[in-house]
């Protein structure tokens, strides 16, 4: 890494450090030619830099394999765009895998997509990527690309969301299909006729895509919560150790903030965009916490393949970001005692219920148990 880090150093400028994952912000109006130039450079500087680091968390000591990135959100978004984004940045070649809609209505991803190690191959690394990754490439991410979904609170949704997260769905399996068995065999079956999770295909970070020129899907977003969130009743610990990130797509739509020039009158003004991260930052609960756990993305486009380093900054960014250490959250399985048994829990609901009641509802309740405690011994 020292011979990659040296050739950003002697090109003769510093690079900025220490950026947040949001140090793309609305400022490039009002600037020189030669800022712009100075601009561009550290930020070149910065994605050789963060290349580097990449590669340094990959060989983490802790690192036992590969994160399993599931991207997720409504149809449109860009999620395929996103792949084929990081592909570019990680490589320093564009290769389109990831099919594209393009802004249409129809999801292109048909089947749960899957990208080995971001999608790349060892003999498609150019350059500084492949001084970098040549020897860790199996220790980039696996990325699971998501069918479009509707913004629908579905049980189907939910049961198909929960078993693809926990490992039972092989990659490559055809939405159309398990919707078909659940309406055969009905909701609960996918378990059933998918028995055994394979920790390759465990998540272990959802990615929530949602677009700038979209309103939120909050449905989506409600199931998304409902999967990560729950705890177990016994211990009120978390049951899974999965991080939960946000990418909001196409903002070169947002005035100010894109760097390819765009203009026009469909562009989104900039207190709109802001009212839209302030609804991702209240629906997902990060509004303290925005700029660690979601990121402003903008993605090469077919029919827009120029070399941007903004764009590849931001994909190395997210590529970073996937990859650092998890939270540590307390599992279920190394508590060795839940707090209360189950007999426990039945009389701790009782006294709360008896309690809330009214003197007629309590004296109606003792004559029922004195009345079945009669019948039971005349039975008996």
């Amino acid at each position: 890494m020292e011979n990659v880090r040296n050739q950003n150093k002697n090109r003769g400028s510093d690079g900025p450090e220490n950026e947040s994952i949001q140090d793309v912000k609305f400022t490039r109006h009002d600037t020189t030619q030669k800022e712009m130039e100075q601009e561009k450079l550290n930020i070149r500087e910065e994605n050789t830099d963060l290349i580097c680091e990449i590669a340094d968390l990959c060989k983490r000591p802790d690192r036992t394999g590969p994160e399993v990135i599931l991207l997720l959100g409504s149809v449109g978004v860009g999620k395929s765009a996103i792949v084929n984004t990081i592909i570019k940045a990680m490589t320093g070649k564009h290769y389109h895998k990831a099919k594209t809609g393009r802004g249409n209505t129809a999801s292109k991803t048909l089947a749960f997509e899957w990208f080995g190690n971001c999608g790349i191959e060892k003999y498609e690394l150019q350059g500084l990527q492949k001084e970098a990754f040549s020897d860790c490439l199996n220790m980039l991410p696996n990325i699971f690309d998501v069918p479009g979904m509707g913004d629908h609170y579905l049980r189907e949704n939910i049961e198909l969301l929960e078993a693809v997260i926990e490992g039972y769905i092989p990659p490559g399996t055809s939405v159309k299909s398990l919707q078909k068995l659940q309406k055969d065999y009905g909701v609960g079956c996918l378990k059933k006729i998918y028995p055994n999770s394979s920790k390759e295909w465990a998540v272990t970070r959802v990615v929530f895509v949602a677009s700038a020129d979209q309103s939120l899907p909050t449905a989506l977003a409600d199931i998304v919560r409902r999967l990560l969130d729950p705890h177990d009743q016994a211990t009120g610990h978390f049951k899974s150790n999965i991080d939960l990130f946000v990418v909001i797509t196409k903002c070169d739509l947002v005035e100010g903030f894109n760097t390819s020039g765009t203009t026009g009158a469909n562009m989104i003004k900039q207190d709109t965009f802001k009212k839209m991260e302030n609804e991702v930052a209240d629906v997902f609960s990060i509004g303290g916490a925005m700029e660690q756990n979601s990121i402003r993305w903008q993605s090469y486009v077919d029919g827009r393949c120029l070399d941007d380093t903004y764009i590849d900054n931001i994909a190395l960014k997210f590529v970073r970001q996937m990859m650092l250490p998890r939270r540590k959250r307390h599992q279920v399985e190394t508590d060795k005692s839940a707090l209360l048994t189950p007999q426990q829990r039945f009389l701790l609901k009782l006294t709360y219920v008896v309690n809330g009641m009214d003197p007629c509802q309590k004296f109606a309740l003792v004559a029922v148990i004195m009345l079945s405690l009669f019948v039971y011994f005349v039975i008996a």
